[in-house]
């Protein structure tokens, strides 16, 4: 996505979730609390009941940056990796403990979500809590089921995509203006109708 921070003090802020509070199974993007500096921080957290990968990098404030954060599932690797503008900013340590997420019931949701267990349970546990609804400018969202390497980071990060093997879910935030029965609405253009 491309991600605008406004050069304002926020709250804890989620950006992305798909969670099941219950199993504790679930990914989300937030954007942690932080006063007017120049960047805020955004985490990235994949967890499957006791089991937990997080990663974090920084993100400058007062423009737009392409964010693509990666739960690269390959076995060698089996990480986070957080990357901005097409450099690889961060990655978790690997884990082999985290199995498949059973989450499929959930909403995925944008710009809001709920508190998010984040420290593994035989330690001490810890959330993140989010403090208020997004704040911020999102352009461009698309998730994949496939790894986006650097070239193609690279290559389609200010470009506009149609339907592509892999592309699950693509929301241009561009949805045109006029007369229609909806009052909000934002048109998934992967090719799989997922309009919300």
């Amino acid at each position: 996505m491309q991600l605008y921070l406004p050069g304002i003090a926020n709250g804890n802020q989620v950006i992305f979730q798909k969670y099941n509070a219950v199993n504790k199974h679930g990914i989300t993007l937030a954007l942690s609390a932080s006063d007017s500096a120049p960047s805020g921080s955004i985490h990235m957290f994949v967890t499957s009941g006791s089991s937990v990968l997080s990663s974090s990098m920084t993100v400058e404030k007062e423009k737009f940056n392409h964010i693509c954060c990666t739960w690269n599932r390959i076995p060698s690797k089996n990480k986070i990796q957080m990357w901005r503008n097409a450099e690889l900013m961060s990655e978790s340590p690997n884990s082999n403990r985290i199995g498949l997420l059973t989450f499929n019931d959930n909403s995925l949701l944008i710009g809001s979500g709920s508190t998010h267990a984040v420290k593994d349970y035989n330690t001490d546990e810890q959330f993140f809590t989010p403090s208020e609804t997004l704040y911020v400018s999102i352009d461009e969202l698309r998730v994949w089921h496939a790894i986006r390497k650097q070239k193609l980071q690279q290559k389609y990060q200010t470009q506009v995509l149609y339907s592509e093997k892999n592309l699950v879910l693509y929301y241009k935030f561009n949805e045109p203006t006029g007369s229609h029965g909806l009052e909000s609405v934002v048109l998934d253009s992967s090719g799989n109708s997922l309009h919300s």
